[in-house]
């Protein structure tokens, strides 16, 4: 009973997945029963108490709802980023992960003046990020995972904004971001398949500084709901895909291979 009540939950996060209207509203997340999908690794043929991961994630920001704290005479448009990041796992008695994203990130969004309608661009090109997080699995009932799951980012870097018919609006500018997020989920699976859903709170901060100004950009939305699904085969390798609304609009491909 405890199995077939794990695939009825299996078949309503499904349902879920495809219903859900996919207009969504920055971090990916990740499965909560991330560290027991895959248990035998690509060149052990046992589960290991300590063992490693490694892989890539590919994670698309359409709109991360923020506001200009100090200027509010500025609308901003949708806010969206991209991280093309590898990323390092340590996995600890199949229950706990601790994993380190590490790559590119790009940002995109355009600011207009209320009053007089100037309009200008702010889009870099790719520049170095990293970050940090972890997942544990806190319990098993009737075929259904309990975990919780965190993670920090983070990038400074410097780049050039543009007014919006292309000339320079300053000679540089400077960008600090970070962001962290916590949450809390559930998943069950279903042979290969392993659906999830999960609530998260987040708080994301940039400040950009040129030489007239300082825009300090913050979360509108701090609280979001995490929809994903994984596919794995329990040995060696691993696919999850992931969206996430109400507090940003964003979609993530990510996979990986245990050693």
């Amino acid at each position: 009973m405890n199995l077939f009540f794990g695939k009825c939950v299996g078949a309503c996060l499904w349902g879920i997945l495809f219903w859900i209207p996919w207009n969504v509203h920055a971090l990916y997340l990740g499965n909560p029963d991330g560290a027991e999908l895959v248990t035998e690794g690509l060149w052990s043929c046992s589960s290991p108490w300590i063992g490693g991961e490694a892989g890539y994630q590919i994670d698309n920001v359409f709109n991360r709802r923020v506001k200009i704290e100090n200027a509010p005479y500025l609308h901003i448009s949708p806010y969206k980023m991209r991280f093309n990041q590898g990323v390092v796992t340590l996995i600890g008695f199949n229950r706990a992960e601790i994993y380190a994203p590490i790559g590119a990130i790009e940002m995109d969004f355009t600011t207009q003046n209320r009053s007089t309608g100037a309009l200008t661009q702010f889009q870099t090109n790719d520049h170095f990020t990293w970050g940090i997080g972890g997942r544990l699995i806190l319990s098993e009932w009737w075929g259904i995972v309990f975990g919780v799951l965190g993670s920090f980012q983070h990038a400074r870097f410097c780049f050039s904004p543009t007014e919006w018919m292309g000339r320079a609006a300053s000679p540089s500018a400077g960008l600090r971001y970070y962001e962290w997020q916590l949450g809390g989920g559930m998943s069950t699976t279903m042979d290969w398949f392993t659906p999830y859903i999960a609530a998260k709170y987040s708080y994301f901060s940039a400040n950009v500084t040129t030489m007239s100004s300082k825009l300090k950009l913050r979360s509108v939305e701090h609280f979001g709901l995490v929809l994903g699904f994984s596919l794995a085969a329990k040995r060696a390798f691993s696919l999850t895909v992931e969206a996430r609304l109400i507090d940003e609009e964003s979609l993530t491909g990510a996979w990986s291979f245990r050693f």
